[in-house]
């Protein structure tokens, strides 16, 4: 498999050296054997864990981004789902800058959406800043076309 691993930041000799405003020198992206991305991880020139800073509108606050998938059939990269999960940089569960440290998608047939979820370290929903939303569930008509998108906050109330 061709995958890119790292996304190196160096100066005008080759040398690595820190983005300064995103917060971190070297990106790895992880896969498995069978070529499924599993997750990014961001240090610093020492090659020590790096904090993501605010950058554009990219999510920080976190070191490593690693998925959980809800394998169908793993060989394929097949599945119904997965979980998105921040880390810090000592790999203990952290949150993003809108407070979100899970987000987990499920898919309906053919790989359509069918619902995210915005979820803090304790799993109970927050509503990301950036959609405005804690959960949205797709809905689909008898053959397969998007029928309705709700919205809701994190108490379960429909966002009209």
């Amino acid at each position: 498999y061709d995958h890119l691993y790292t996304i190196d930041n160096v100066d005008d000799s080759g040398i690595l050296t820190m983005q300064d405003s995103a917060g971190f020198a070297r990106v790895l992206f992880d896969f498995d054997k069978y070529g499924n991305e599993q997750g990014w991880s961001f240090y610093d020139t020492n090659g020590d864990a790096a904090e993501r800073k605010p950058y554009k509108d990219m999510g920080y606050g976190y070191s490593i981004w690693m998925y959980e998938m809800d394998w169908l059939d793993r060989e394929k990269g097949l599945s119904k789902g997965f979980q998105k999960i921040l880390l810090d940089i000592d790999s203990l569960p952290t949150t993003d800058n809108s407070g979100i440290h899970i987000t987990k998608y499920e898919f309906a047939d053919f790989d359509q959406l069918k619902s995210m979820e915005y979820m803090d370290t304790s799993k109970a929903l927050v509503v990301n800043m950036a959609t405005g939303y804690a959960k949205l569930v797709v809905e689909y008509d008898e053959s397969g076309n998007r029928a309705a998108v709700n919205r809701y906050d994190n108490e379960g109330n429909l966002i009209e």
